[in-house]
């Protein structure tokens, strides 16, 4: 099962990292593979990566009744001010309380990001939260899908809840490589060069990390010859800077 495992995230990666060497792959147990590529052989590592469980969270009940009352909030505007036809769908990601009166101060700012993209008639968009501006783009919301359709008479908001959204991953992940790094000498062994593959959880709720600027930007003490986070929620690959092959 293990492997099966490996084999599925190894995949993920092939897809969706577009520079993925040409090569027959191999399936190895230090490190987990091996790829014949160009007269040499690539060495792919992989590993999970979990957020801690935190007490101090709200319960899911608690965080439900929260994200409702902001939902019937955006509702209201978007009644208000007479926008019918609408679907719109948002990724919330509630941990703590909100008291009543930010609850309407939030539900106005996801309010204008939505009215700031409003899309033509029977268009789609998608508003990913780059979590570089959260003034302005609450935390508290990964991503907005909205549909319009002439033909709607009605609004219709929805939501998601899928755990809580860590964006500064620098410690996680730096935590993570340090695990690795003492066994890349012996990885070396069956291969010329190692990469390491971090990738999260697919729908685990303890899994949800999107990377920070500033955790992308970070240089991470490493002993492999590259590092990579897969995101299995969204199937995106960074390429982590490494500061000792730079």
């Amino acid at each position: 099962m293990k492997k099966k495992e490996e084999k599925y995230y190894l995949e993920l990666f092939k897809r969706n990292y577009q520079d993925f060497p040409e090569g027959q792959i191999l399936e190895s147990e230090s490190p987990d593979f091996l790829i014949s590529t160009k007269g040499k052989i690539l060495g792919i590592e992989l590993t999970k990566i979990f957020q801690k469980s935190n007490p101090k969270r709200l319960s899911l009940q608690a965080s439900d009744s929260i994200i409702t009352d902001i939902i019937l909030r955006i509702r209201n505007l978007f009644e208000m001010n007479n926008l019918l036809g609408y679907e719109v769908h948002l990724d919330f990601h509630v941990d703590k309380n909100i008291v009543k009166e930010l609850r309407e101060e939030l539900a106005k700012k996801l309010f204008d990001v939505i009215i700031e993209h409003l899309p033509k008639e029977n268009g789609w968009v998608e508003i990913k939260n780059d979590f570089e501006n959260i003034t302005k783009y609450p935390e508290e919301v990964s991503m907005i899908s909205v549909y319009y359709s002439k033909g709607l008479s009605s609004i219709n908001i929805t939501d998601s809840k899928v755990g809580w959204v860590k964006n500064n991953m620098i410690e996680d992940l730096q935590k993570v490589i340090s695990q690795k790094n003492s066994k890349v000498s012996n990885y070396l062994k069956s291969c010329e060069n190692i990469w390491l593959l971090i990738h999260t959880i697919s729908f685990s709720s303890c899994s949800f990390f999107i990377p920070s600027r500033e955790t992308l930007e970070h240089y991470f003490d490493s002993n492999f010859g590259a590092v990579f986070f897969l995101n299995s929620f969204d199937r995106e690959v960074h390429k982590l800077k490494n500061k000792n092959t730079t």
